[in-house]
C-alpha cells in the first residue's frame, strides 16, 4: 500500500464512481434489476475502502470497522450494502437514487 500515490488512489475513486453511475443509470432506466443493484452496492463498498484510504492514509479492511472511518453519506452505502450482503430486501428507488448521488458527488470531486 505505501507504494500507492494520491494520484493512483483518486484515479481508482474516479473510475469505480464513473462505473457505479453509469451502470445505476442503466439500471435504473432499463434492466430495474435487484440483483445488479446489489452488486453495484458491493463495487461502491470498494470506493468507499479507497474514500477512506486516502482521507486517512489507513486501509480498513473490514466494513463495519469502516462505517467509523467516513462520512455519513459513505456510511450510509455501506450500511446498505452490509443489509443487502446478510439477504436484506432491495428497495428498488430509493437504495438507487442514494447510490447515484453518491457516485455523481465523487464524480464531481
Amino acid at each position: 500500500l505505501g507504494l500507492i500515490d494520491a494520484a493512483a488512489i483518486d484515479r481508482a475513486i474516479r473510475i469505480g464512481a464513473c462505473n457505479i453511475y453509469h451502470g445505476c443509470a442503466h439500471n435504473m432506466l432499463h434492466a430495474r434489476d435487484d440483483d445488479a443493484l446489489r452488486g453495484l452496492y458491493k463495487s461502491a463498498s470498494f470506493v468507499v475502502q479507497a474514500i477512506a484510504y486516502r482521507q486517512t492514509g489507513r486501509y480498513v479492511r473490514s466494513q463495519t470497522e469502516l462505517l467509523c472511518a467516513v462520512e455519513p453519506e459513505e456510511q450510509g452505502i455501506i450500511n446498505t450494502f452490509l443489509h443487502l450482503k446478510r439477504g436484506g430486501e432491495v428497495d428498488f428507488d430509493p437504495m438507487s437514487e442514494a447510490l447515484f448521488s453518491f457516485a455523481g458527488k465523487w464524480i464531481k470531486k
